[in-house]
């Protein structure tokens, strides 16, 4: 029940769709203030607003906004709270093109030679220009652009690459052209004085200086020698100072005179020149990104202020220099006293999908996994993050880094224990309530074969491995603490060894082959195999949150089937629909009724009753789907890290007052199909369902002496034993569980020998039939209504034979409830 509670909690906060059709148009936010897609009802995490690395950085001349461009464009944020607030769309080719200028107040967009500045909060046009020979010609770029404060002068080096050469000075508001510093053609970056009347530049390959010029004159002010070819960096707000970077570290200089203020070298492995600097607006501080962090120095003293952890690759100080701007593929605004962050951090530094969503079976927390490899370029193999998320208040309750990739992970019912699988064969298990502890690290043995692996956590957190060879298959389970139940292996039956590994696929604790034959490691023997085409072979599964349903594609001659079954029976339930362009990324609602299929530009959700309620949002290339337990919500995981719920609309099927009879045989009818049909309208109207099923359903009947039978089979006499097997085989069904249990405790050989004989005439390849079957679909349609009235019909269920298949599956389905409470 919490998971209901949860969600509707969830949802009574939140607009959303209640049928298929168009998204409401009205914008929503999520807890952050973000704003959500139309039709999603809440967000997992921060998203970035870039959508890739940050190339500029920089506040309004208020300080009220910062700017960013990046490939996608200019994105203009609140600098209070570091929401979104619009996105200019990118403009031309050039690499100068969406630049934004330090001081904020203009951005260039360069196409060939025309080009535009442009307000970098409205996108309003503010000047257009051409630039004239050389600097427009075919093939000539633009490096080290600069922008003087009052956006009247456009100046920068021009080269036919990025070679030194010679600098430039564009004036817009007369439209003239002129090349500043005319004794240099080997300048590598230069920047503007705030008023335009110097410039200070870098040169040299053979002995690199810094050089200061007076531009109304021309004349050398001064010009110091460095270390190696240098780039400048900024000019403080005041005109004051002037920062460099190059192969001593980074200096700053004081702009009247050259005489050096500060220096100190750069403790990074990237290379000076990639790394982000800027001088605070009285030039009393300095800010250098390296990419893996970001270091604030006082410039008088040199001393360090602040070492800040965030991976920028970019800096801006507010221009009343009492903030700092760090960015990369997300932006965060730094106190300069406290050295605290201000903006609330998304999960990722740079923009992942997760690769893997997993749903508490209460509904109340979700669990993800990204490929965090991008945290650390030079790590030598993947290393995975782990977050929990609790669904009602969209808050992250736990995250874990661990050492590998995950090929496996669970969650258990009320989203507390985190197991995963490793791709090293290691196991790790955490308390999310204790996460210094773990539970659980235990390596595996190595792996038995080379070939496909199925790695899937079962119910309970046991651990299900397949391993499939030309031989067959070997597969292992193991137990929540990742101790060894057992190991098995199937010999794949009449099949050349070379055709083994083509024919036969693994998943979860089956192991499938051609025309529909399925083997389960778990109970040992073959189960109903699904229907179809007597020559077909399973060429692919969908991903599927529940064991009571198989779906997937088979091949029969030129012939492609996709349909979901029944893994009970293996009868067909229904259809998939043929255009599913990828099954890694589609997945089946629990309940069999929905199919999500992430396209390139959206997610389309298949209603497999009724194709005219097909619905979709706007999410392109999802990297991961997961329904909700019950069904009614959709995760899907998004490339910038987060995760969007949406609500997955309701049927639109109205309740037609059944025949009683003919509804109740209808769910022992041997196809599925038509079982399936009546299960999922009775599914959409509970209060009816359990009315329904109370008048006619009833405990199986059992013996009470089973036991004493059991215990014949082993009698002196023959025909005693004989009877005795007889007797029991009579029985069937109803004493199944109770056959299995009695093979767990000590036995003689005989009894042994004749129990084993009797469970193999109970042949679980034969799909049961008739009040078996039925009774087994109304376990799971109770289980899935949850309502105290359902409770009712499942405790009287629960009180037949206790060997019953039947009776057995409702104790679990009541325990499977009374955990989710």
């Amino acid at each position: 029940m919490l998971v209901r509670l949860a969600i509707l909690a969830l949802l009574a906060s939140c607009s959303f769709a209640r049928e298929p059709g168009p998204v409401p148009r009205e914008l929503h936010f999520d807890r952050n203030g973000c704003p959500l897609p139309p039709g999603a009802i809440a967000r997992f995490g921060i998203p970035p607003a870039l959508f890739g690395l940050a190339y500029s950085l920089a506040w309004t001349a208020d300080g009220k906004q910062c700017v960013a461009s990046d490939w996608n464009g200019v994105t203009v944020l609140d600098s209070a709270t570091g929401r979104w607030v619009q996105t200019i769309a990118a403009v031309g080719e050039r690499t100068t093109s969406n630049l934004t200028f330090r001081h904020g107040r203009a951005v260039l967009k360069l196409q060939g030679s025309e080009g535009t500045l442009c307000d970098p909060v409205t996108g309003e046009p503010l000047v257009a220009f051409k630039l004239p020979s050389p600097l427009g010609d075919l093939g000539r770029k633009l490096y080290s652009i600069d922008l003087s404060a009052n956006h009247r002068f456009l100046a920068g080096i021009a080269s036919a690459d990025s070679s030194p050469g010679v600098a430039w000075r564009f004036d817009l508001a007369n439209n003239r052209y002129t090349r500043l510093i005319n004794d240099r053609s080997d300048l590598q970056s230069l920047r503007l004085s705030p008023d335009a009347k110097r410039v200070f530049a870098t040169g040299g390959t053979a002995d690199p200086e810094l050089t200061a010029r007076d531009i109304v004159n021309g004349k050398e002010l001064w010009t110091v020698p460095m270390k190696g070819a240098g780039r400048l960096r900024t000019v403080s707000a005041d005109g004051r100072s002037v920062a460099v970077t190059d192969q001593a570290g980074i200096a700053v200089f004081d702009a009247a005179n050259g005489q050096k203020v500060m220096s100190t070298p750069i403790d990074s492995t990237s290379l000076p020149g990639m790394c982000g600097v800027d001088l605070s607006p009285d030039g009393s501080r300095v800010a250098l990104a390296d990419g893996h962090l970001v270091i604030v120095w006082e410039t008088a003293t040199g001393k360090v202020l602040h070492r800040l952890p965030h991976e920028a690759r970019l800096v801006a100080f507010s221009p009343d220099g009492k903030s700092l701007l760090t960015g990369s593929a997300w932006i965060q605004k730094w106190d300069i006293l406290t050295g605290k962050p201000a903006f609330v951090e998304p999960i990722m530094a740079r923009p992942s999908g997760s690769s893997l969503l997993k749903w508490s079976e209460d509904g109340a927390r979700l669990l993800t996994v990204w490929p965090a490899n991008s945290l650390e370029p030079g790590a030598p193999q993947r290393r995975d993050l782990l977050g929990v998320w609790a669904v009602a208040n969209e808050g992250l309750v736990w995250k874990e880094m661990v050492e590998d990739a995950v090929v496996a992970a669970h969650l258990d019912w009320r989203g507390i224990r985190v197991r995963t699988f490793l791709l090293d064969r290691l196991i790790r298990a955490w308390n999310t309530r204790q996460p210094e502890n773990p539970l659980v690290a235990q390596t595996y043995a190595p792996p038995i074969t080379n070939q496909t692996n199925h790695h899937e956590f079962l119910e309970g957190g046991r651990l299900a491995v397949q391993m499939n060879n030309s031989e067959g298959a070997t597969f292992e389970m193991y137990d929540p603490h990742g101790k060894l139940e057992f190991r098995r292996t199937r010999k794949s039956p009449d099949v050349a060894p070379r055709q083994a590994v083509s024919l036969f696929r693994g998943k979860s604790t089956v192991l499938y082959g051609p025309a529909g034959w399925r083997y389960d490691f778990l109970i040992n023997a073959e189960i109903p195999p699904l229907q179809g085409s007597l020559d077909a072979r399973l060429i692919s599964l969908l991903p599927v949150q529940s064991t009571t349903f198989v779906a997937g594609r088979t091949i029969a001659g030129s012939t492609i089937s996709s349909y979901v079954w029944e893994s009970l029976t293996g009868g067909i339930a229904t259809n998939l629909p043929q255009d599913i362009p990828n099954f890694d990324k589609a997945t089946l609602s629990p309940d069999g009724q929905h199919l999500a299929v992430a396209a390139e530009r959206e997610v389309i959700v298949h209603n497999l009753r009724n194709s005219a309620w097909n619905w979709s949002v706007p999410v392109a290339s999802a990297s991961a789907l997961a329904f909700s337990p019950d069904g009614s919500v959709l995760a899907t995981a998004m490339t910038d890290s987060t995760v969007l719920l949406w609500k997955t609309p309701k049927n639109a099927h109205e309740w037609k007052q059944p025949d009683s009879d003919e509804s109740w045989n209808d769910l022992s009818s041997i196809d599925a199909s038509v079982a399936w049909k009546s299960l999922w309208h009775l599914q959409d109207y509970p209060t009816q369902a359990t009315e329904l099923l109370a008048t006619h359903m009833q405990p199986v009947p059992g013996p009470k002496d089973t036991a004493s039978w059991i215990l014949k089979l082993d009698h002196s006499k023959f025909n005693v034993r004989e009877e005795a097997a007889k007797t029991l085989v009579g029985r069937g069904e109803s004493i199944e569980g109770d056959l299995r249990e009695a093979l767990k405790a000590p036995r003689s050989e005989e009894q042994r020998a004749r129990l084993e004989q009797v469970l193999l005439k109970l042949n679980p390849a034969v799909p049961p039939i008739g009040d078996a079957l039925r009774g087994l679909r109304c376990v799971w349609l109770l289980e899935r209504i949850g309502t105290p009235e359902a409770w009712k019909l499942l405790e009287r269920m629960a009180g037949g034979a206790s060997g019953s298949r039947v009776t057995v599956e409702a104790k679990l389905a009541i325990l499977r409830l009374n955990a989710t409470q």
